[in-house]
């Protein structure tokens, strides 16, 4: 099980962190429906669109929806080693796939991984990434891994991701790590409810991106879904979207 602390970082930046591991986090952003898949109906994929993107609505929910707005500089620790660099690179190829973000690594960031090897370089990461109170760090402290995503609120474009991947993580976990953190680093950092159907659910643990998954990624980044878009105007254009995409 799995969900998100998701917290307002200064009064025109969004911050969010999303943690993964923690049975006690099932606290925001969660939709009330379960077992969505692709094949759900339109309405209840628009809805799960919808809490992916910005939580649950009346309750801990985004203002606006946020993505990135240009090229994505990304940054490597030069500690991880080739082939967790390897799966990490092909995560983001996939990725600019399904959404055309440009990603170019080795700018500046953009998005930033951190490989922490120890609980020492642990704590001190924690304590300089923009983690706004002492109990969403100790929350963080206890993840499997997580991301730190801040946004310009006005205009709802992405400009920092800190995507955590302990080194200590056994290799499915990384691997499942990699997918969800950079997935939803990309503007969907909300759970929902898809049991296996899902690399956002918070009940289930698949390894890789699954075709719903893909489908929300490729609505996100659709051109006609812009950035800063409110609730009321992705109510009116995501069912469309999720039609054409399908």
């Amino acid at each position: 099980m799995q969900c998100n602390i998701r917290f307002r970082k200064h009064i025109n930046n969004l911050a969010r962190i999303a943690a993964v591991g923690l049975v006690s986090l099932y606290l925001f952003g969660c939709s009330s429906y379960r077992g969505i898949s692709v094949r759900s109906s339109n309405e209840n994929v628009s809805e799960a669109f919808l809490t992916a993107a910005l939580g649950r609505e009346g309750r801990f929910s985004d203002d606006v929806l946020s993505k990135w707005c240009g090229p994505v500089g990304v940054t490597l620790p030069a500690a991880v080693p080739d082939d967790r660099r390897e799966r990490v690179l092909s995560e983001l190829n996939s990725l600019s796939g399904l959404t055309a973000v440009d990603f170019q690594v080795g700018a500046d960031p953009g998005i930033e991984m951190h490989y922490p090897a120890t609980s020492t370089e642990m704590g001190i990461l924690i304590a300089a990434l923009p983690i706004d109170s002492a109990a969403n760090r100790r929350r963080v402290t206890s993840a499997r891994c997580f991301f730190v995503l801040q946004a310009d609120q006005e205009t709802g474009c992405l400009f920092k991701a800190d995507v955590v991947l302990p080194a200590a993580l056994d290799g499915p976990s990384f691997d499942h790590c990699i997918v969800e953190e950079f997935s939803q680093s990309m503007g969907l950092p909300n759970d929902i409810d898809a049991g296996d159907g899902s690399i956002f659910s918070r009940t289930g643990r698949p390894q890789a991106r699954t075709p719903l998954d893909d489908l929300f990624l490729k609505v996100l980044y659709d051109p006609a879904l812009e950035a800063g878009s409110s609730r009321t105007e992705l109510e009116a254009a995501v069912p469309d979207l999720i039609r054409k995409h399908r």
